[in-house]
């Protein structure tokens, strides 16, 4: 438990979170979306600080860093600020977050050490959404910074710009999983009303202040995977990074807790490769 950052406290004692595009607005004893940031007596507290859900190593182009051969220390906390049907770590993004409360905290330098211990000299965070545990992740990137390791965060885009450059000068490089182009696709992927594009602000913002922006799509049957979904993508991509950008398109994998879409099969992989394609893009990397 810590108490956060980037925040307000009005005079009624709600508190007002700035870290994501929600800006949740935090009674007294209540907690944000995301389900890890509470009011606690006027300030606001990062319940779940050093709670670690997963660890996995991973090369870095396999999670959608372009053109990174190296092994990764994958790491997920806990929380997230999209409800996403189709998540495929469901109990630590805000399926069951209480299981978690209990767990052991991993201080940043152990974190650190950890990877080490490993052989690895990249960490990443990732599996749900990094930004609800900004606190943390500053504390471990700036600690990795100063070790020469590389570093970068896996997100869902919804994050606000103060969140985004406090944690820019510790960030090597920034995956950004792009959920869905349309409104309704965006609503039945996430769980979240569109507001005004923040994702697609986001990356463009990103971009103008050149952070290193790699950019993802899972695509979900039946969600986001129709042709208009598709060349909409491939066309915003196109026009506002260029034709070379690498786009990452994951097929979804269903789990065994997690069935209510089947997996996306080969053959509509290989038409989204083709569609992208029409539309312009030549650097489309499908995992």
């Amino acid at each position: 438990m810590r108490k956060g950052v980037l925040y307000r406290c009005r005079e009624d004692r709600v508190v007002i979170c700035d870290t994501c595009a929600h800006r949740c607005e935090i009674r007294p004893g209540e907690v944000g979306r995301c389900g890890v940031r509470s009011n606690i007596g006027g300030d606001l507290i990062a319940e779940y600080y050093g709670i670690i859900s997963k660890y996995e190593i991973k090369k870095g182009v396999s999670i959608g860093i372009t053109d990174d051969e190296d092994l990764w220390f994958m790491v997920g906390t806990v929380g997230c600020n999209f409800r996403c049907s189709s998540c495929r770590f469901l109990d630590f993004s805000y399926g069951n977050l209480i299981d978690y409360r209990d767990n052991e905290q991993v201080d940043p330098d152990r974190l650190i050490e950890d990877a080490k211990l490993r052989g690895l000299r990249s960490i990443a965070f990732g599996f749900n959404e990094p930004f609800v545990e900004i606190e943390y992740v500053l504390d471990v990137f700036s600690i990795a910074k100063k070790q020469n390791f590389k570093t970068a965060i896996l997100t869902n885009g919804f994050f606000t710009v103060e969140a985004l450059n406090l944690v820019a000068p510790y960030v090597d490089r920034y995956v950004v999983y792009v959920k869905a182009f349309t409104a309704h696709s965006f609503k039945l992927y996430t769980g979240v009303s569109w507001k005004s594009n923040v994702v697609f602000e986001n990356i463009g913002y990103m971009l103008r202040n050149n952070y290193r922006v790699d950019v993802a799509t899972i695509l979900v049957p039946g969600v986001n995977d129709s042709v208009f979904e598709i060349k909409s993508l491939a066309r915003w991509i196109l026009y506002n990074m260029g034709s070379g950008t690498v786009w990452h398109i994951f097929p979804f994998k269903p789990t065994m807790n997690m069935y209510v879409y089947p997996p996306m099969s080969k053959e509509k992989l290989i038409k989204a490769l083709d569609i992208a394609v029409s539309e312009g893009l030549n650097r489309i990397y499908l995992h």
